[in-house]
């Protein structure tokens, strides 16, 4: 959508609105019967144009976030972070019956 449609859309409907009022004023009313019948359509046209221009920004403006999301080389917020293999905890054996009961850092209940 051009830039330029809806500023002429506005224009328009804003010279019906001032023809409109000049006829009923100057008792034209061939006039006023014009102006007054072209004015809620334009007015429809403009509200459709300035739904169309604002749906189609926020469309190019979710667009490139996405694409800028998907090109950052972090992971996205809400998926978990995968932390590198490391040490487990140790395994059972004759010198180890299990976890300790208490554990450095907590308190025992």
């Amino acid at each position: 959508m051009r830039a330029r449609s809806p500023i002429l859309l506005t224009a328009l409907v804003v010279a019906d609105c001032l023809a409109w009022r000049w006829s009923v004023g100057a008792q034209s009313d061939l006039a006023a019967i014009f102006a007054g019948l072209a004015l809620p359509a334009l007015a429809v046209i403009l509200a459709w144009s300035l739904t169309r221009g604002a749906l189609g920004a926020a469309r190019r403006a979710s667009r490139s976030a996405r694409q800028r999301l998907s090109a950052s080389p972090f992971p996205p917020a809400h998926l978990p972070a995968v932390s590198p293999p490391g040490p487990g905890p140790e395994p059972a054996g004759p010198g180890n019956d299990g976890p300790p009961t208490e554990r450095p850092g907590r308190i025992a209940a």
